[in-house]
């Protein structure tokens, strides 16, 4: 009887580190000393080329035309998995960033004067302005299939006098499920 009651926790105990070791391989992040970043998120990995930040510093009100033509911010979406997966391309504020520039809530840009544009392979896929709750881009990849992306920001043409000057700090997040699924915060 001893027996059996230490083969079972010893079975315990081999399903919950293979469940851990499983689980942090599906969901897994790693960054690179050389300011490119990797985010995997179960098969989607978001490779960011950070040679520009995401951001907006003192900046003023550009019209479309002009705004398009400015340099992005430039990441690549990599389906490493065996499926197509739909996915949500979601911005959202860079609190660290904001705290270590000292960037007052007063001085933050608020987000309706926020103008932006995604580029797929180097078509436009939107243009709009950024709302709140931060979804840029929803879009599918077939498996095997590396998509790489341009996004820009910039303040709207229509923001006043008040608003230029302020500072806007930004990250990506990337919210993923399969083809044959329609939550996206449950993955059901």
């Amino acid at each position: 009887m001893k027996n059996k009651k230490y083969v079972f926790i010893i079975l315990v105990i081999l399903v919950i580190v293979s469940v851990l070791a499983i689980s942090y391989a599906l969901f897994s992040y790693s960054s690179n000393n050389n300011n490119d970043s990797v985010l995997t998120t179960g098969t989607l990995k978001l490779n960011l080329e950070e040679k520009n930040t995401l951001s907006l510093l003192s900046t003023y009100p550009l019209s479309d035309t002009l705004a398009v033509t400015k340099e992005g911010y430039k990441f690549e979406l990599e389906n490493t998995g065996t499926e197509k997966s739909n996915f949500r391309l979601y911005i959202i504020d860079d609190e660290d960033s904001y705290t270590t520039n000292n960037v007052s809530e007063s001085n933050k840009l608020d987000w309706t004067k926020i103008r932006y544009a995604v580029y797929k392979n180097d078509e436009q896929q939107i243009i709009s302005n950024l709302n709140s709750d931060g979804v840029l881009y929803t879009g599918s990849i077939d498996s095997g299939i590396t998509d790489k992306y341009e996004l820009k920001v910039w303040l709207s043409g229509d923001a006043t006098n008040s608003d230029a000057g302020k500072s806007f700090y930004g990250k990506l997040r990337i919210k993923a499920i399969l083809s044959n699924r329609t939550n996206y915060d449950t993955g059901a």
